[in-house]
């Protein structure tokens, strides 16, 4: 018998998973595949550029909708969380001012 220490995922994570990863495409899809930290362009699936949902809120139950995700690239999603940023709706992170997309 194996001794492993990684717990299996409950049905329950596995249904939120789920939801997130559904609020996180819509997003991502709705900002024609760009990141809201950086500016650049990126895909969900990719293993070199993925593209991941942020949660601007962090509270614990029912916070898996559009209006609280921030997609970033993998990297900017770990810049943000690294130095614990606090992300908003609407910021342009770090893009250069000017920059005409919104």
């Amino acid at each position: 018998m194996r001794n492993s220490t990684i717990k299996p995922i409950s049905a329950k994570q596995r249904a939120k998973n789920r939801s997130w990863k559904a609020v996180t495409d819509d997003r991502t899809k709705r900002l024609d595949w760009l990141c809201e930290w950086c500016g650049t362009s990126g895909a969900r699936t990719s293993s070199w550029d993925p593209l991941d949902g942020h949660h601007i809120e962090k509270r614990r139950n029912n916070n898996h909708f559009e209006s609280n995700c921030f997609v970033c690239h993998r990297l900017c999603h770990r810049y943000i969380e690294d130095n614990n940023i606090t992300v908003y709706r609407g910021m342009k992170g770090v893009w250069a001012e000017g920059d005409e997309r919104e």
